[in-house]
């Protein structure tokens, strides 16, 4: 059910990568590095995924859902 095309189990951030939408990054993983950080806690996995969904939101528009 999760993994099914189109399924409203999956993630808002699944949804959105599949459809080739802008991802809500900074609200899903922004929060988690910031305080990580702050923390003197080694994040480099979330800042890696952090530094994919930017990338992604910031492709072209017209390349979106390709």
């Amino acid at each position: 059910m999760v993994t099914a095309p189109g399924s409203s189990m999956t993630s808002s951030l699944s949804r959105e990568l599949a459809a080739g939408r802008p991802t809500e990054v900074e609200n899903l993983l922004g929060d988690l590095i910031h305080r990580g950080r702050a923390a003197d806690v080694p994040v480099p996995r979330l800042a890696a995924a952090a530094l994919t969904l930017r990338a992604h939101n910031r492709r072209p528009t017209a390349t979106r859902g390709n």
